[in-house]
């Protein structure tokens, strides 16, 4: 779940703004390690550029978001793909309560089968954390799927909490991975592809935040493209709603 560039995403930005932006980004991140023995401030600087040009880079394309569902604070996006039959998609949803409050649930592994549909285990076979608290993760989940074959996926992942101004954000990456991990096994098909990002972010009122999930996922195994497509619309809607839910839920206990 990620947040950072959907304000350009809807305006449709254009390329060589964008080729810029990440150039300039890039410089930053340069200039910001030739200044790393200044101390804390430094690598609080680091951390904020490096937040800012993953994102750029994952998010920042040229092909225009099309709404494909919406509910409620819940919407749901695509678009192409290039070189897939799938579109990336993008989810979002604004939840009453801090940034903190949701990143803390969503970086919560252990307790993510509470709210996650159709998670059936998630295991991390891997962490360590840099000097500037970016948490580094190698996970294994399984999913157990209606109608088709369970599905399992490595995920390498790269976690970090940012503050501004006193405003808190959350934000990860992840990618599958095919040469970590547990190896495949015959009773469940391996998820061959999947990238994606999160991200919360301080919403437009007080006490609330933004949740945005943009992600690719090929499936694997015989499933058809526009199966596929209209199950992973359904399915992303779903696990926004959930964690809304679910983060409400546990700020009344």
């Amino acid at each position: 779940m990620v947040q950072a560039g959907s304000q350009a995403q809807g305006r449709g930005v254009h390329p060589d703004s964008e080729r810029s932006h990440g150039r300039f980004l890039t410089k930053r991140v340069a200039q910001v390690d030739d200044a790393w023995e200044h101390g804390a401030m430094a690598s609080i600087i680091r951390v904020c550029i490096l937040s800012a040009l993953a994102f750029v880079t994952f998010t920042q394309e040229t092909e225009a978001w099309e709404l494909r569902d919406s509910d409620g604070s819940v919407k749901i996006y695509s678009k192409v793909k290039q070189g897939s039959g799938i579109p990336t998609l993008k989810g979002t949803v604004t939840i009453p309560l801090s940034s903190d409050s949701v990143g803390q649930v969503l970086t919560d592994l252990k307790n993510h089968y509470r709210f996650v549909p159709h998670m059936k285990s998630i295991k991390v076979i891997e962490e360590s954390v840099d000097a500037q608290g970016v948490v580094f993760q190698l996970l294994h989940q399984i999913n157990a799927l209606p109608v088709i074959d369970d599905r399992d996926v490595v995920l390498d992942t790269k976690t970090w909490r940012s503050e501004t101004d006193g405003k808190v954000s959350w934000q990860s990456t992840f990618k599958a991975v095919a040469n970590r991990g547990p190896k495949p096994t015959e009773d469940m098909v391996r998820i061959p592809s999947m990238t994606g990002a999160w991200g919360v972010s301080p919403g437009t009122r007080p006490d609330t935040c933004k949740v945005t999930y943009i992600t690719h996922v090929e499936v694997g195994g015989l499933v058809p493209d526009t199966l596929a497509e209209h199950a992973q619309v359904s399915a992303l809607a779903e696990l926004l709603e959930a964690l809304r839910s679910h983060c409400v839920t546990l700020s009344k206990k």
